[in-house]
């Protein structure tokens, strides 16, 4: 917003807008408005003796903008938006901003985009308040990392309710979408349109989330997926991928992952993980890296679970990643791959 207009009242720049208009255009829109309305607007209207040139053409501009964004607006609408546009500030200079700000809205950023850039633990603070369907909303949109931590920092029954719904979730109006962005941007002091429909959510989008939780909270919200939707809950335990399932894959998909993970990362999660895992691993390596990480292992001294974990899910994470570029093979839960 200009800095002429940034401190006007929404009853101020109505007055302004009406101020500007023909009078049988201005009598129009007082057409359609309550006699309250129209006598504060009036009262308004009295306080301003001259308006300058710079405010008329900055609130027009806005004016124009939230006539080009509304979800209800037509194309006449719009034309007829880019007609009193023309009225107030001349065909040269309305053609000019209309055409800047098309680009800015074929340019426009993504529902929730801005979000990102948002400190986790504020976005929690912001969203834990709101409907579940609509953090659901939210989280489908966030990526992964964030959408974890949001959903694990929620309390345990609003997490379950959260992801039962994030599975919902189909092709969603962006006219939803956008009432919904528009709230948390005024909460952040941004602005943002977008005009396509979206689809997000399902149980791709919960394994996802949960694939970056703590392992514990991880099967608090699987646990109680299960009791309330069993089939559910197994589509989304087949979209996940966790370090022990490594044990399915096969020899050499685990040697294509295996120069994609950093030894240090590698060493400290088969620290925690089965004999057999560790096997797996070592079998698929040289005999000396594997002689280094079994030595390193011995001189770690003991090491925090949680730090176990967390390197193993970014290890499971590489190669769930690698399956899904096509680049190694992994079965679903409960299914075995065929290699032929």
């Amino acid at each position: 917003m200009k800095e002429a207009e940034k401190n006007l009242t929404g009853r101020q720049k109505a007055a302004i807008l009406l101020i500007s208009l023909e009078k049988e255009r201005a009598a129009k829109v007082l057409q359609n408005l309550s006699e309250e309305e129209i006598k504060l607007l009036a009262e308004e209207i009295e306080k301003w003796e001259s308006v300058p040139p710079q405010i008329v053409k900055e609130v027009w501009e806005e004016a124009y903008k939230l006539s080009l964004t509304s979800s209800y607006v037509s194309q006449g609408g719009k034309e007829y938006a880019r007609e009193i546009l023309a009225r107030a500030l001349g065909d040269h200079k309305a053609l000019s901003v209309a055409e800047n700000f098309q680009e800015d809205m074929e340019k426009g950023e993504a529902f929730f985009d801005f979000l990102e850039k948002v400190d986790p633990q504020q976005l929690v603070n912001i969203v834990k308040s709101e409907h579940p369907q609509t953090i659901a909303l939210i989280l489908s949109h966030l990526n992964p990392s964030k959408a974890s931590f949001v959903l694990s920092s929620l309390p345990q029954d609003l997490q379950v309710e959260v992801a039962m719904r994030i599975i919902r979730i189909g092709e969603i109006s962006p006219d939803v979408l956008r009432d919904i962005d528009r709230a948390l941007r005024r909460e952040f002091s941004s602005v943002s349109y977008e005009t396509k429909f979206q689809t997000t959510g399902g149980t791709r989008a919960v394994a996802e989330i949960l694939n970056l939780m703590e392992r514990e909270k991880q099967e608090v919200i699987l646990q109680a997926l299960e009791k309330k939707n069993t089939e559910i809950a197994q589509e989304v335990k087949q979209m996940m991928f966790v370090f022990e399932d490594i044990l399915s894959v096969d020899d050499r998909s685990i040697q294509r992952a295996l120069r994609e993970i950093d030894t240090k990362d590698l060493t400290l999660a088969l620290k925690g993980a089965s004999k057999e895992l560790r096997e797996k691993f070592f079998k698929n390596m040289s005999s000396r890296a594997a002689a280094t990480i079994k030595e390193e292992m011995e001189l770690m001294g003991p090491v925090r679970m949680k730090e176990v974990e967390k390197v193993q899910q970014k290890i499971a994470n590489i190669f769930r990643e690698l399956g899904e570029k096509g680049e190694i093979l992994i079965a679903a839960r409960g299914e075995e791959e065929l290699i032929v």
